[in-house]
């Protein structure tokens, strides 16, 4: 729940919650899709959201389950900058310990009662992708803070991370491996990310993670931006392909794929294809793994 009405056209049940997400009842109704969801999909995890870095004033946030900290509910002093209503967000500034605690406590107060295992933060940012951003070593010892006290209520973190994994350090690498559960990244393959070098490390550190037992989220965003519905699937296809290369048994590796449309052919290739028949084979610009059942191939230059 999340994208815009005109979105949800599938399901009668859905369009009539966008319609009417301020009526009295939606929380109810809510609710009730909650549970026909879990019914037809027992084995599904079903998270909750948050701006891990942002407040918005309430005349600004979403009514029911927000996704972010009331800005009037933290001292206008515990901010990067004044609010901006452009955007319509204050940053926390999370360098702050003072802040950074009242933070965290506000983020507590919002989902423990959400009664949701798995807590999406959005909006965690590295200095490489904002100059503004606190140190990575300060954003990671803020998350650490902030899991360990979700765990206390039986959640577990995803952190939404503004930067590819190819160009974090390995220093920058252990720091968030040690912080949060598991890590998502709306990713956009620009050529920068696909040289031999770069896939090559990429490989790694996403192994790195999900020898660990952390997920690993990939949220296919063409590198064009905004696309028809037809070449961001073709899109997400081609991380699918890498996800399948990259994965081992056991690994926590998903793909997102949007709710409103039919679950796309590679949702099935674990099953189809079987276990590998060994690591992959890199010979650049080609990427493949051979299964039991057939071969993956990734042409790193063609998406």
């Amino acid at each position: 729940l999340g994208y815009p009405p005109e979105q949800w056209i599938n399901d009668d049940l859905v369009t009539d919650l966008a319609v009417e997400r301020t009526a009295p009842n939606f929380e109810t109704h809510f609710y009730r899709l909650l549970q026909l969801y879990k019914t037809t999909n027992p084995d599904a995890i079903v998270g909750t959201y948050i701006s891990g870095s942002d407040c918005r004033k309430v005349e600004h946030r979403i009514n029911f389950l927000t996704e972010a900290v009331d800005y009037d509910s933290i001292s206008q002093q515990f901010f990067v900058s004044p609010y901006d209503e452009q955007n319509k967000r204050a940053t926390v500034d999370i360098a702050n310990s003072i802040a950074r605690a009242t933070f965290i406590q506000r983020i507590i107060g919002l989902v423990r009662n959400r009664r949701r295992p798995l807590l999406f933060l959005d909006n965690i940012r590295h200095p490489m992708q904002l100059s503004t951003a606190p140190p990575w070593s300060t954003t990671c010892q803020y998350l650490s803070e902030l899991t360990q006290q979700l765990h206390t209520i039986g959640i577990r973190s995803i952190a939404n991370i503004a930067m590819l994994p190819q160009f974090l350090s390995p220093e920058d690498g252990v720091l968030i491996q040690n912080a949060v559960d598991g890590f998502a990244f709306e990713q956009a393959f620009h050529e920068a990310a696909l040289t031999e070098e770069k896939i090559f490390y990429g490989i790694q550190i996403y192994r790195q993670w999900l020898n660990v037992a952390k997920t690993v989220v990939f949220i296919p965003v063409h590198p064009e931006g905004a696309v028809n519905i037809e070449q961001q699937e073709t899109y997400a296809t081609f991380q699918a392909a890498l996800a399948m290369i990259i994965r081992n048994p056991g690994h926590k590796l998903w793909v997102s794929a949007p709710f409103w449309r039919p679950p796309p052919d590679w949702t099935d290739w674990p099953r189809q294809l079987g276990g590998s028949n060994g690591d992959y084979q890199l010979n650049y610009p080609l990427l493949t793994r051979s299964f039991e059942n057939g071969t993956v191939t990734v042409n790193l230059t063609e998406k």
